[in-house]
Protein backbone atom coordinates (compact mmCIF):
# COMPACT_ATOMS: atom_id res chain seq x y z
CA UNK A 1 0.00 0.00 0.00
CA UNK A 2 1.27 3.46 -0.91
CA UNK A 3 2.34 5.38 2.06
CA UNK A 4 -0.23 8.23 2.22
CA UNK A 5 -3.27 5.74 2.35
CA UNK A 6 -1.39 3.99 5.39
CA UNK A 7 -0.60 7.37 6.63
CA UNK A 8 -4.27 8.51 6.67
CA UNK A 9 -6.80 5.28 6.45
CA UNK A 10 -4.52 3.66 8.87
CA UNK A 11 -5.03 6.53 11.43
CA UNK A 12 -8.88 7.14 10.74
CA UNK A 13 -8.78 3.83 11.74
CA UNK A 14 -6.90 3.85 14.96
CA UNK A 15 -8.88 6.84 15.66
CA UNK A 16 -12.35 5.96 14.88
CA UNK A 17 -11.08 2.42 17.53
CA UNK A 18 -9.55 4.33 20.31
CA UNK A 19 -12.74 6.79 20.48
CA UNK A 20 -14.96 4.27 20.32
CA UNK A 21 -13.60 2.35 22.89
CA UNK A 22 -13.43 5.03 25.16
CA UNK A 23 -16.47 6.81 24.60
CA UNK A 24 -18.82 4.46 24.06
CA UNK A 25 -20.91 2.63 25.78
CA UNK A 26 -22.14 -0.71 25.53
CA UNK A 27 -25.52 0.65 23.80
CA UNK A 28 -23.38 2.84 21.52
CA UNK A 29 -21.87 0.29 19.91
CA UNK A 30 -25.49 -1.44 18.71
CA UNK A 31 -25.61 -4.00 22.26
CA UNK A 32 -27.89 -4.10 24.93
CA UNK A 33 -27.26 -2.19 28.03
CA UNK A 34 -26.25 -4.12 31.19
CA UNK A 35 -29.22 -3.02 32.73
CA UNK A 36 -31.55 -4.23 29.89
CA UNK A 37 -29.53 -7.59 29.93
CA UNK A 38 -29.99 -8.31 33.64
CA UNK A 39 -33.40 -8.18 32.69
CA UNK A 40 -32.91 -11.01 30.28
CA UNK A 41 -32.97 -14.75 31.83
CA UNK A 42 -30.05 -16.91 30.83
CA UNK A 43 -32.25 -19.98 30.19
CA UNK A 44 -33.24 -18.76 26.96
CA UNK A 45 -32.01 -17.03 23.95
CA UNK A 46 -32.08 -13.70 24.71
CA UNK A 47 -30.91 -14.19 28.62
CA UNK A 48 -27.42 -16.26 26.62
CA UNK A 49 -27.30 -13.27 23.95
CA UNK A 50 -27.39 -10.64 27.18
CA UNK A 51 -24.65 -12.85 29.26
CA UNK A 52 -22.17 -12.81 26.05
CA UNK A 53 -22.79 -9.46 25.42
CA UNK A 54 -22.12 -8.16 28.75
CA UNK A 55 -18.60 -10.43 28.01
CA UNK A 56 -17.90 -9.17 24.61
CA UNK A 57 -18.35 -5.56 25.80
CA UNK A 58 -15.74 -5.98 28.19
CA UNK A 59 -13.13 -8.20 26.36
CA UNK A 60 -14.19 -6.74 22.89
CA UNK A 61 -13.87 -10.16 21.60
CA UNK A 62 -15.59 -13.75 22.08
CA UNK A 63 -14.41 -15.82 25.13
CA UNK A 64 -13.92 -19.48 24.55
CA UNK A 65 -16.63 -20.35 26.63
CA UNK A 66 -19.04 -18.51 24.76
CA UNK A 67 -18.41 -19.39 21.35
CA UNK A 68 -20.48 -22.36 20.85
CA UNK A 69 -23.12 -20.63 22.78
CA UNK A 70 -23.04 -17.60 20.02
CA UNK A 71 -23.16 -19.70 17.05
CA UNK A 72 -26.43 -21.23 18.77
CA UNK A 73 -27.59 -17.73 19.40
CA UNK A 74 -27.13 -17.20 15.90
CA UNK A 75 -28.75 -20.38 14.79
CA UNK A 76 -32.32 -19.49 17.58
CA UNK A 77 -32.37 -16.08 17.00
CA UNK A 78 -31.57 -15.51 13.25
CA UNK A 79 -32.61 -12.21 12.62
CA UNK A 80 -29.79 -10.81 15.90
CA UNK A 81 -26.92 -9.08 14.32
CA UNK A 82 -24.94 -9.33 17.35
CA UNK A 83 -23.68 -12.57 17.27
CA UNK A 84 -22.73 -11.85 13.30
CA UNK A 85 -20.81 -9.32 14.14
CA UNK A 86 -19.18 -10.82 17.24
CA UNK A 87 -17.83 -13.79 15.66
CA UNK A 88 -16.91 -11.46 12.60
CA UNK A 89 -14.73 -9.89 15.08
CA UNK A 90 -13.48 -12.25 16.27
CA UNK A 91 -12.29 -13.86 12.69
CA UNK A 92 -10.70 -10.55 11.99
CA UNK A 93 -8.25 -10.88 14.82
CA UNK A 94 -7.75 -14.21 14.26
CA UNK A 95 -6.27 -13.21 11.10
CA UNK A 96 -8.97 -14.65 9.08
CA UNK A 97 -10.49 -11.74 6.89
CA UNK A 98 -12.25 -14.11 4.55
CA UNK A 99 -14.54 -15.72 7.31
CA UNK A 100 -14.70 -12.20 8.88
CA UNK A 101 -15.98 -10.12 5.87
CA UNK A 102 -18.72 -12.84 5.41
CA UNK A 103 -19.96 -12.86 8.65
CA UNK A 104 -19.60 -9.09 9.42
CA UNK A 105 -21.68 -8.47 5.98
CA UNK A 106 -24.11 -10.81 7.35
CA UNK A 107 -24.24 -8.68 11.09
CA UNK A 108 -24.51 -5.33 8.50
CA UNK A 109 -27.63 -7.06 6.91
CA UNK A 110 -29.45 -7.80 9.86
CA UNK A 111 -28.86 -3.70 11.13
CA UNK A 112 -27.31 -1.67 8.43
CA UNK A 113 -26.36 0.98 11.88
CA UNK A 114 -24.35 -2.05 13.62
CA UNK A 115 -20.75 -0.01 13.91
CA UNK A 116 -19.13 -2.59 15.39
CA UNK A 117 -19.74 -4.25 11.85
CA UNK A 118 -18.50 -0.93 10.10
CA UNK A 119 -15.10 -0.68 11.82
CA UNK A 120 -14.22 -4.06 11.33
CA UNK A 121 -14.90 -4.10 7.93
CA UNK A 122 -13.03 -0.84 7.68
CA UNK A 123 -9.63 -2.64 9.12
CA UNK A 124 -10.24 -5.21 6.63
CA UNK A 125 -10.58 -2.81 3.51
CA UNK A 126 -7.38 -0.92 4.88
CA UNK A 127 -5.23 -3.38 5.12
CA UNK A 128 -6.25 -4.14 1.65
CA UNK A 129 -5.67 -0.84 0.12
CA UNK A 130 -9.56 -0.66 -1.01
CA UNK A 131 -10.26 2.94 -0.77
CA UNK A 132 -13.82 2.87 -2.40
CA UNK A 133 -15.22 0.41 0.37
CA UNK A 134 -13.32 1.89 3.12
CA UNK A 135 -15.14 5.13 2.65
CA UNK A 136 -18.65 3.27 2.15
CA UNK A 137 -18.05 2.20 5.52
CA UNK A 138 -16.41 5.48 6.99
CA UNK A 139 -18.74 7.47 6.06
CA UNK A 140 -22.17 6.14 7.85
CA UNK A 141 -19.72 5.74 10.94
CA UNK A 142 -18.92 9.07 11.21
CA UNK A 143 -22.83 9.80 10.48
CA UNK A 144 -23.46 7.49 13.29
CA UNK A 145 -20.78 8.53 15.94
CA UNK A 146 -20.45 13.02 14.80
CA UNK A 147 -18.22 13.30 17.91
CA UNK A 148 -15.75 11.50 15.76
CA UNK A 149 -15.90 14.32 12.77
CA UNK A 150 -13.67 16.71 14.70
CA UNK A 151 -11.48 14.51 16.32
CA UNK A 152 -10.73 12.42 12.89
CA UNK A 153 -10.92 15.97 11.05
CA UNK A 154 -7.52 17.32 13.53
CA UNK A 155 -5.97 14.21 13.09
CA UNK A 156 -6.02 14.11 9.19
CA UNK A 157 -4.51 17.65 9.33
CA UNK A 158 -1.67 16.68 11.28
CA UNK A 159 -1.19 13.51 9.06
CA UNK A 160 -1.15 15.63 5.88
CA UNK A 161 2.00 15.50 4.20
CA UNK A 162 2.06 15.76 0.61
CA UNK A 163 -0.58 16.38 -2.16
CA UNK A 164 -1.12 12.87 -2.74
CA UNK A 165 -2.16 12.56 1.26
CA UNK A 166 -5.12 15.12 -0.21
CA UNK A 167 -6.10 13.37 -3.05
CA UNK A 168 -6.44 10.17 -0.99
CA UNK A 169 -8.31 12.09 1.74
CA UNK A 170 -10.94 13.41 -1.47
CA UNK A 171 -11.28 10.08 -2.99
CA UNK A 172 -11.87 8.48 1.00
CA UNK A 173 -14.44 10.65 1.94
CA UNK A 174 -16.27 11.46 -1.60
CA UNK A 175 -19.42 9.96 -0.81
CA UNK A 176 -19.85 12.97 1.71
CA UNK A 177 -18.20 16.14 0.39
CA UNK A 178 -18.76 17.99 3.31
CA UNK A 179 -17.02 15.97 5.34
CA UNK A 180 -13.95 17.04 3.25
CA UNK A 181 -14.83 20.78 3.67
CA UNK A 182 -14.34 20.14 7.15
CA UNK A 183 -10.90 19.08 6.61
CA UNK A 184 -10.36 21.98 4.06
CA UNK A 185 -11.53 24.43 6.22
CA UNK A 186 -9.37 23.84 9.13
CA UNK A 187 -6.79 23.55 6.58
CA UNK A 188 -7.52 27.21 5.36
CA UNK A 189 -7.50 28.00 8.92
CA UNK A 190 -4.35 26.60 10.50
CA UNK A 191 -2.21 28.36 7.26
CA UNK A 192 -1.11 24.74 5.99
CA UNK A 193 1.86 25.23 3.17
CA UNK A 194 0.76 26.40 0.33
CA UNK A 195 0.80 23.18 -1.99
CA UNK A 196 -1.37 21.46 0.60
CA UNK A 197 -4.15 24.16 0.33
CA UNK A 198 -3.54 24.10 -3.69
CA UNK A 199 -4.22 20.45 -3.19
CA UNK A 200 -7.41 20.86 -1.73
CA UNK A 201 -8.36 23.79 -4.14
CA UNK A 202 -7.41 20.57 -6.94
CA UNK A 203 -9.50 17.83 -5.02
CA UNK A 204 -12.24 19.24 -3.96
CA UNK A 205 -15.15 17.11 -4.46
CA UNK A 206 -18.27 19.89 -3.67
CA UNK A 207 -20.80 20.19 -6.22
CA UNK A 208 -20.79 23.79 -7.71
CA UNK A 209 -22.47 25.24 -4.67
CA UNK A 210 -22.17 28.49 -2.35
CA UNK A 211 -20.50 26.31 -0.19
CA UNK A 212 -18.05 25.36 -2.70
CA UNK A 213 -17.57 29.07 -3.26
CA UNK A 214 -17.14 29.52 -0.13
CA UNK A 215 -14.20 26.93 0.52
CA UNK A 216 -12.82 28.65 -1.99
CA UNK A 217 -12.49 31.61 -1.22
CA UNK A 218 -11.44 30.24 2.28
CA UNK A 219 -8.43 28.50 0.42
CA UNK A 220 -7.39 31.26 -1.99
CA UNK A 221 -7.30 33.85 0.93
CA UNK A 222 -4.67 31.46 3.20
CA UNK A 223 -2.64 31.02 -0.10
CA UNK A 224 -2.53 35.04 -0.15
CA UNK A 225 -1.62 35.36 3.18
CA UNK A 226 1.11 32.88 3.03
CA UNK A 227 2.45 34.94 0.17
CA UNK A 228 1.58 32.06 -2.68
CA UNK A 229 -0.05 34.77 -5.38
CA UNK A 230 1.01 32.97 -7.91
CA UNK A 231 -0.47 29.56 -6.91
CA UNK A 232 -3.69 31.45 -5.69
CA UNK A 233 -3.80 33.18 -9.66
CA UNK A 234 -3.77 29.74 -10.84
CA UNK A 235 -6.52 27.85 -8.80
CA UNK A 236 -8.60 31.42 -9.69
CA UNK A 237 -8.05 31.16 -12.80
CA UNK A 238 -9.53 28.07 -13.44
CA UNK A 239 -12.87 28.60 -11.34
CA UNK A 240 -12.87 31.87 -13.64
CA UNK A 241 -16.29 32.26 -15.07
CA UNK A 242 -14.57 34.92 -17.67
CA UNK A 243 -11.21 36.13 -18.81
CA UNK A 244 -10.23 39.88 -18.76
CA UNK A 245 -7.83 41.06 -21.47
CA UNK A 246 -4.19 40.75 -20.53
CA UNK A 247 -3.57 44.45 -20.63
CA UNK A 248 -6.19 44.30 -17.88
CA UNK A 249 -5.37 45.64 -14.38
CA UNK A 250 -8.42 44.82 -12.58
CA UNK A 251 -10.97 42.33 -13.34
CA UNK A 252 -15.01 42.73 -13.84
CA UNK A 253 -14.68 46.45 -13.56
CA UNK A 254 -18.22 47.35 -14.15
CA UNK A 255 -19.05 44.10 -11.77
CA UNK A 256 -20.35 41.77 -14.97
CA UNK A 257 -18.65 38.84 -13.77
CA UNK A 258 -21.02 37.88 -10.34
CA UNK A 259 -19.98 34.06 -10.08
CA UNK A 260 -16.52 34.08 -9.99
CA UNK A 261 -14.94 33.48 -6.89
CA UNK A 262 -12.78 36.38 -4.77
CA UNK A 263 -9.88 37.26 -4.35
CA UNK A 264 -9.10 38.15 -8.14
CA UNK A 265 -12.82 38.97 -8.40
CA UNK A 266 -15.09 41.18 -5.72
CA UNK A 267 -15.44 40.03 -3.14
CA UNK A 268 -19.08 41.58 -1.34
CA UNK A 269 -18.66 41.68 2.49
CA UNK A 270 -21.40 42.63 4.87
CA UNK A 271 -22.14 42.66 8.68
CA UNK A 272 -23.08 44.54 11.66
CA UNK A 273 -21.05 47.38 9.66
CA UNK A 274 -23.37 47.41 7.22
CA UNK A 275 -24.15 45.71 3.73
CA UNK A 276 -23.03 45.60 0.18
CA UNK A 277 -24.56 43.81 -2.84
CA UNK A 278 -25.25 43.41 -6.54
CA UNK A 279 -28.22 45.97 -7.96
CA UNK A 280 -30.23 44.18 -10.53
CA UNK A 281 -29.50 46.88 -12.61
CA UNK A 282 -26.14 47.07 -12.15
CA UNK A 283 -23.53 47.74 -10.08
CA UNK A 284 -23.22 47.73 -6.25
CA UNK A 285 -24.76 49.45 -3.69
CA UNK A 286 -23.02 49.86 -0.53
CA UNK A 287 -24.61 50.96 3.03
CA UNK A 288 -22.58 51.73 5.72
CA UNK A 289 -24.59 52.50 8.78
CA UNK A 290 -21.66 54.64 10.52
CA UNK A 291 -20.07 52.85 13.17
CA UNK A 292 -17.32 50.29 13.31
CA UNK A 293 -14.70 49.42 10.49
CA UNK A 294 -15.08 47.41 7.77
CA UNK A 295 -14.41 46.64 4.22
CA UNK A 296 -17.45 46.14 2.05
CA UNK A 297 -16.04 45.67 -1.48
CA UNK A 298 -12.80 44.47 -2.15
CA UNK A 299 -10.52 43.09 -5.23
CA UNK A 300 -7.13 41.69 -5.41
CA UNK A 301 -5.30 43.07 -7.84
CA UNK A 302 -1.08 42.41 -8.79
CA UNK A 303 0.36 45.43 -10.32
CA UNK A 304 3.65 46.18 -10.78
CA UNK A 305 6.04 48.95 -9.27
CA UNK A 306 4.90 52.30 -10.91
CA UNK A 307 2.12 55.09 -10.95
CA UNK A 308 -1.44 53.94 -11.40
CA UNK A 309 -4.78 56.28 -11.84
CA UNK A 310 -8.09 54.88 -10.09
CA UNK A 311 -11.02 55.80 -11.79
CA UNK A 312 -14.96 54.93 -10.14
CA UNK A 313 -18.45 55.77 -11.25
CA UNK A 314 -20.33 56.25 -8.47
CA UNK A 315 -23.44 58.04 -6.74
CA UNK A 316 -22.85 59.29 -3.20
CA UNK A 317 -25.92 59.71 -1.13
CA UNK A 318 -24.98 61.89 1.62
CA UNK A 319 -22.77 61.25 5.13
CA UNK A 320 -19.72 60.17 5.53
CA UNK A 321 -17.07 57.58 6.11
CA UNK A 322 -16.69 55.43 3.36
CA UNK A 323 -12.75 55.80 1.65
CA UNK A 324 -11.45 54.13 -1.02
CA UNK A 325 -8.08 52.33 -0.31
CA UNK A 326 -5.16 50.43 -2.02
CA UNK A 327 -2.77 48.57 0.40
CA UNK A 328 0.44 45.63 -0.69
CA UNK A 329 -1.11 42.45 1.06
CA UNK A 330 2.18 42.33 3.43
CA UNK A 331 2.23 45.70 4.82
CA UNK A 332 -0.79 47.97 6.54
CA UNK A 333 0.40 51.67 5.81
CA UNK A 334 -1.69 52.65 2.67
CA UNK A 335 -0.92 53.62 -1.05
CA UNK A 336 -3.60 55.33 -1.55
CA UNK A 337 -6.59 56.28 1.11
CA UNK A 338 -9.26 58.32 -0.78
CA UNK A 339 -12.96 59.14 0.93
CA UNK A 340 -15.45 58.81 -1.45
CA UNK A 341 -16.71 62.22 -1.33
CA UNK A 342 -20.03 63.52 -1.57
CA UNK A 343 -19.80 64.20 -5.44
CA UNK A 344 -22.06 62.40 -7.92
CA UNK A 345 -19.87 60.71 -11.16
CA UNK A 346 -16.46 59.76 -11.50
CA UNK A 347 -13.75 60.16 -8.58
CA UNK A 348 -10.25 60.12 -9.60
CA UNK A 349 -6.90 59.23 -7.58
CA UNK A 350 -3.33 58.42 -8.43
CA UNK A 351 -0.84 56.18 -6.64
CA UNK A 352 2.37 54.38 -6.63
CA UNK A 353 3.05 51.21 -6.11
CA UNK A 354 6.53 50.65 -4.75
CA UNK A 355 8.77 47.63 -5.25
CA UNK A 356 8.55 43.88 -2.78
CA UNK A 357 4.60 44.63 -3.31
CA UNK A 358 3.49 41.91 -5.48
CA UNK A 359 -0.04 42.18 -4.75
CA UNK A 360 -2.59 44.67 -3.89
CA UNK A 361 -6.09 44.97 -2.40
CA UNK A 362 -8.14 47.69 -3.42
CA UNK A 363 -10.82 48.20 -0.96
CA UNK A 364 -14.13 50.35 -0.29
CA UNK A 365 -13.99 50.38 3.40
CA UNK A 366 -15.86 52.34 6.35
CA UNK A 367 -13.21 54.58 8.62
CA UNK A 368 -15.65 54.17 11.69
CA UNK A 369 -14.84 57.57 12.49
CA UNK A 370 -18.65 59.08 12.44
CA UNK A 371 -21.33 59.10 15.35
CA UNK A 372 -23.69 56.41 16.63
CA UNK A 373 -26.52 56.79 13.66
CA UNK A 374 -24.53 58.47 11.24
CA UNK A 375 -23.77 56.86 7.57
CA UNK A 376 -23.02 56.48 3.87
CA UNK A 377 -24.74 55.03 0.86
CA UNK A 378 -23.01 54.67 -2.32
CA UNK A 379 -23.78 53.19 -5.87
CA UNK A 380 -20.44 52.32 -7.87
CA UNK A 381 -21.24 51.42 -11.20
CA UNK A 382 -17.71 50.86 -12.35
CA UNK A 383 -14.14 50.66 -11.38
CA UNK A 384 -10.75 50.74 -13.61
CA UNK A 385 -7.46 51.15 -12.72
CA UNK A 386 -5.08 52.80 -15.34
CA UNK A 387 -1.03 53.20 -15.70
CA UNK A 388 -0.42 56.56 -14.96
CA UNK A 389 3.31 56.77 -16.54
CA UNK A 390 6.46 56.26 -14.59
CA UNK A 391 7.06 57.35 -10.99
Amino acid sequence: MRRPVRILLGLALGTATAALATVASVHTLGLASTDESRVWLPSTPHGDLALAEQRFAASQKIAPDDRMAVEVVAARIPLANEPFAWMGYTALLEGNDMRAMALLDEAKARRPRSRLARMALMQIHAKRGELDPLGAELVPLLRLEPELIQLLTEQWIQAAKTPQDIAVLARLLRADPSLFANVAEMAARNKLSPPLLAAFLANSPLPDSPESARLDRLLLLALIEQGDIAGARTAWEERAVARTADSALLYSGDFADRASPPPFNWDLVGGREGVAEYRREGGVFVDYFGRGKSPFLRQLVTLAPGSYRLEVAQEVMGGGGLAWTVRCTRGKAALLDQPVGGAKGNLTARFNVPGGCPAQWLTLESRGELRRGEGQRVVVTRVAIEAAGAR
